[in-house]
């Protein structure tokens, strides 16, 4: 019985370890590198004109979070959003295994807690929270109203990579729509240089 305490305070010690780990994903500097590629490749490409943003805006919002569910990473939705367009499975394998908060259930769509607020972004890129479904339009109006040269704004999950390291899958939540949309981008890296090789916009009924 006299073992218990020490036993007590061997556990106080490690669990909390164990909780910190879980949950202190953050971004490493490829993750940043990959990122701004796909958040300015928004700005300039024009195709995020699905918002109810103004399409000729020249910022992209990220919000400082990843999305707390990882429905969006399942292969039958990757599949269903992408149709035609192919991926490496093991891109959509890792993507989803960055962002798998899965210590206590196998089976948890819960996602890691990762964030993103000591992302450095490039000039049209603005970390700020964006409103959520739950706010609807009374919060995009209020988004808008604060930042008014906005085209759209991102909730991005961790980035990823192919087995080499040469490879990038971002996937992401973007908005403001009356109903939800995604963003996939693709990108390689070529001469220790990271450049989009397509992107698609999702939007969904």
């Amino acid at each position: 019985m006299r073992s218990l305490p020490r036993v007590a305070a061997l556990l106080t010690l490690v669990c909390p370890v164990v909780a910190t780990a879980e949950s202190a994903q953050t971004l490493t500097k490829r993750d940043q590198q990959v990122l701004t590629k796909t958040l300015l490749h928004l700005v300039e490409s024009g195709e995020s004109n699905l918002t109810d943003f103004d399409p000729a805006g020249t910022q992209v919002l990220l919000a400082p979070r990843n999305p707390r569910k990882t429905d969006f990473l399942q292969p039958l939705q990757l599949k269903t959003d992408l149709r035609d367009q192919k991926v490496d499975p093991a891109l959509m394998e890792d993507v989803l295994a960055r962002n798998s908060s899965r210590q206590l259930n196998p089976r948890s769509l819960d996602a890691v807690d990762a964030s993103f607020k000591r992302f450095k972004p490039p000039a049209g890129v603005v970390v700020t929270e964006v409103p959520n479904g739950a706010r609807g339009m009374r919060g995009i109006g209020e988004l808008q109203a604060l930042y008014p040269a906005a085209r759209c704004w991102v909730q991005c999950y961790l980035p990823g990579y192919s087995g080499d390291g040469n490879q990038a899958l971002v996937r992401g939540l973007i908005g403001p729509t009356h109903r939800r949309g995604s963003v996939t981008c693709l990108l390689k890296r070529e001469h220790g240089k990271w450049s989009v090789v397509w992107q698609m916009i999702t939007r969904y009924h």
